[in-house]
């Protein structure tokens, strides 16, 4: 009896909607580039379509029907793949576009067997040749199952003597310009003193809410992109753009004079002349900073990722801002929020170390430290204590209690807020006061009460 040839491993279901989902987001080109070669699609018309696309694609732009048909029209491969009519078959074929991920993992996967497949075929044909020695063919061999591993898996092991020379050039760099800060600064000195600037990780901002935890990301954004010109994106899941423009408009405008805009007069318009010039010298000011803000609700933590990433390529970002992380969504099934949580605070985590740059992730706090009456601590973030473990740096924002409560809403006089910096895994922990003029939105460095370094915490 014959044996029956088993057709190679594939998912042309799969493949159809992986390149469906490329042709409406820029975000799955980026991926299926970092992940994909042609050959991974099984289908010949398939592979010619991914070539298409990749052609196409200009780094920014979403790349349509019409760009995709061009492409193969001008190689001659249009007919080839089944005309205009199976094009149009292969990109309505995408279930979910935010599902591009799994759809170009599934098609990496199939790619992988076929290859380990066609590797162990040649080897079997090989090992009938008497006239190749055994060592070489195992050597062979292990060359070969080893490059389709290394396809798979970025080569990140680096040689001892690298790293000591990276940071002996760290040590002299710092030697020859002795700042206390190393990193970009928060435009308060005394955090930037404890934390020495904000380096590559995970930085988190916790409070309860009203606060003003993404008011004081606002004002760490206004020195980093208006005064210094870094480039730096910000993710609002919470607030739409508009809103956190007109902030950023009030706290600049009250950075160049103080108390002469409050945030109901820029809603409201209710602005005198003063204001106005006021208000004129800001915008000049803010015209051209290098922010940029996506404030897409239920925004899925993968597809942020890859946002950044598009924007670390084409602006070189340094500063990544979230707001706020409770609020992401992730992919797949989790049994409890914790566990949702803990997958955030890792892509979040990653993300800080592929992109090589600072992200600050505002988070919230649950009532204890509230019931309890006492300033917060890490452990009272909400919903995962993955958020703890991941974060770098963690500094909670905790306003003191003013004598008489119910009059402090109307009081002109700035709330005092302590930044407590209860875990930094590089360095010492503290607390830095700040005055917070609500109606104002602008944070400032309280008088400091410290006469020396922070090594006494």
């Amino acid at each position: 009896m014959e044996k029956m040839i088993k057709a190679a491993p594939h998912d042309l279901q799969n493949e159809m909607a992986a390149l469906g989902a490329m042709i409406y987001s820029p975000d799955a080109i980026y991926y299926a580039k970092e992940k994909l070669t042609a050959n991974d699609f099984y289908k010949i018309a398939h592979q010619h379509i991914y070539n298409a696309i990749e052609t196409a694609f200009d780094g920014e732009n979403p790349v349509d029907i019409n760009i995709v048909k061009a492409e193969l029209k001008k190689k001659n491969k249009l007919e080839k793949i089944g005309g205009v009519t199976f094009l149009r078959e292969v990109f309505d074929s995408t279930p979910n576009h935010a599902s591009h991920e799994m759809y170009i993992n599934i098609v990496r996967s199939y790619g992988i067997r076929r290859q380990i497949i066609s590797t162990c075929e040649q080897k079997a044909m090989q090992a009938h040749d008497e006239g190749v020695d055994e060592t070489e063919l195992l050597d062979r061999a292990e060359q070969d199952i080893l490059a389709i591993r290394n396809q798979t898996v970025d080569e990140n092991i680096i040689p001892p003597e690298d790293i000591l020379y990276d940071v002996l050039a760290d040590v002299t760099e710092a030697r020859e310009n002795p700042s206390s800060i190393k990193g970009l600064s928060t435009g308060f000195n005394d955090l930037d003193r404890l934390t020495t600037g904000l380096r590559t990780g995970f930085y988190v901002i916790a409070a309860r809410p009203s606060v003003g935890k993404t008011t004081f990301c606002l004002n760490a954004l206004a020195h980093n992109c208006i005064d210094k010109r870094i480039p730096a994106i910000m993710f609002s899941v919470e607030m739409h753009r508009k809103a956190l423009m007109r902030n950023l408009l009030c706290i600049q405008t009250n950075k160049v004079e103080k108390g002469s805009l409050n945030s109901q007069q820029i809603i409201t318009g209710r602005t005198g002349e003063h204001t106005e010039e006021m208000m004129e010298e800001a915008i000049n000011k803010m015209q051209g900073m290098p922010l940029y803000i996506d404030d897409t609700a239920a925004l899925n933590v993968s597809d942020m990722r890859a946002r950044a990433r598009r924007h670390k390529q084409k602006h070189g970002i340094e500063l990544v801002v979230i707001d706020y992380m409770q609020l992401l969504k992730v992919s797949g099934k989790y049994n409890t929020t914790n566990d949702r949580m803990a997958e955030i605070s890792s892509q979040i985590k990653a993300m800080a170390k592929e992109l090589e740059v600072p992200v600050i992730s505002v988070a919230q706090l649950n009532r204890s430290n509230d019931r309890e009456q006492r300033p917060p601590r890490s452990s009272d973030l909400r919903d995962s204590g993955a958020i703890e473990q991941d974060a770098d740096l963690i500094m909670l924002l905790h306003r003191i209690k003013k004598e008489q409560e119910e009059d402090a809403i109307n009081d002109p006089t700035p709330a005092h807020i302590q930044g407590i910096v209860d875990k930094h895994r590089e360095g010492p922990q503290g607390i830095v006061d700040f005055n917070f003029e609500m109606h104002h939105l602008l944070f400032t460095q309280r008088a400091s009460n410290y006469g020396g370094d922070y090594d006494a915490f």
